[in-house]
């Protein structure tokens, strides 16, 4: 079973403004409607987390360091209901062991 395929019911929408699926998405809908409000939104919410310092960040080839796993992340876009779009980064924290 291939989870990466499209959708078969098509965009999906809220309050009339197409949701993006993930980033690549979100930054083709900004370029269509040449807008900002996804590419600001997903800017708003990594600020967020580097300024509670949340990750720490590798660079390519680096190892993993003691204590630390690595794990999935991805985005997930909505619009709110007074317009907003909003953005937040998810952690597959399900794939981390349980602490004792």
């Amino acid at each position: 079973m291939n989870l990466a395929c499209k959708s078969p019911q098509g965009p999906k929408y809220k309050f009339g403004i197409e949701v993006p699926k993930d980033s690549k998405h979100a930054f083709h809908l900004d370029s269509l409607l040449n807008g900002t409000s996804w590419s600001e939104s997903m800017t708003s919410e990594l600020d967020s987390l580097n300024s509670f310092s949340t990750f720490i960040i590798l660079e390519e080839g680096e190892p993993v360091p003691d204590g630390y796993i690595r794990i999935p992340y991805h985005m997930v876009f909505d619009v709110k209901f007074d317009g907003r779009h909003k953005c937040r980064l998810v952690a597959g924290g399900h794939r981390t062991p349980d602490a004792d």
